[in-house]
C-alpha cells in the first residue's frame, strides 16, 4: 500500500547527485516498498463516502529522471499551478529515481485530469521507457497529510540533497517546507542496500 511507500521513503530517498562519500553510503534505497502504497480506483470506488482524492502515484518513471524533470513535464502538460506536493523517491546507493513519483492537486478535478493524461502516458523524451501507471495515494491524502508525513522524516535530514527531498508549492512557486519539530536522525541504510552500493562499486 502507499503507506508501506511513504515509510520507505523516509528511510532510503536518494538522489541524482551525492553529496559526501559517507552521506551516500548512510542512505539507502529502501523505498521499494513505497510501492506498496498505491491503490487502484476501483478500491477507492468502492468506499461508499471516501472523500475526494487529490494525490496521485505515478509509476514507471524512467530511473534517470529527477525531482526538476518531473516538474517540468507537469508544467509542458498543462498542470503549472495545479498542484502543491511533489515528490520523486530516490535510491540512495544508485543515486536514481526509484521510478515512481508522489504528486498532490489542489483540486480533485485536476487530480483526475492527471490521471487521464498520465495513464499510459510514454512521452518521457528518453527513449525506451515503460507506460506510465497512475494509482491514487494511500493512505497519504491531501497537503497536510503529507507535511505531516515528512515533517520529521529522516528524508528532510540536512544531509541529504536538496533534489532528493518531498517540497511543497504555492501558485506555481516552492514555498518552505514546515521545519521539524524534534531533532531528526539521517537516514539509515538496510543491509540489502548496502550490499547493493558495495556491488555496484565493484
Amino acid at each position: 500500500t502507499t503507506a508501506a511507500a511513504a515509510e520507505a521513503a523516509t528511510e532510503a530517498e536518494a538522489g541524482t547527485e551525492a553529496t559526501e562519500a559517507d552521506v551516500e553510503l548512510q542512505h539507502a534505497n529502501v523505498l521499494e516498498e513505497e510501492e506498496d502504497q498505491a491503490t487502484s480506483p476501483q478500491q477507492h470506488e468502492e468506499l461508499a463516502h471516501s472523500p475526494p482524492k487529490t494525490t496521485v502515484m505515478l509509476r514507471n518513471l524512467p530511473v534517470g529522471y529527477t525531482r526538476a524533470k518531473l516538474l517540468r513535464l507537469l508544467e509542458d502538460e498543462g498542470f503549472e499551478g495545479s498542484f502543491d506536493f511533489v515528490y520523486l523517491p530516490m535510491d540512495f546507493a544508485s543515486k536514481v529515481c526509484l521510478g515512481y513519483a508522489f504528486v498532490n492537486f489542489i483540486s480533485a478535478s485536476d487530480a483526475e485530469r492527471c490521471w487521464q493524461v498520465f495513464d499510459s502516458f510514454t512521452d518521457w523524451g528518453m527513449g525506451g521507457e515503460k507506460a506510465c501507471s497512475v494509482t491514487w495515494g494511500d493512505p497519504y491524502q491531501g497537503l497536510d497529510a503529507h507535511v505531516e508525513r515528512y515533517q520529521n522524516s529522516p528524508v528532510m535530514h540536512h544531509s541529504v540533497p536538496d533534489d532528493w527531498k518531498p517540497i511543497i508549492l504555492q501558485a506555481g512557486q516552492r514555498v518552505p517546507f514546515p521545519a521539524p519539530t524534534k531533532n531528526i536522525g539521517a537516514p539509515k541504510m538496510r543491509r540489502r542496500s548496502m550490499d547493493r552500493a558495495g556491488r555496484s562499486t565493484n
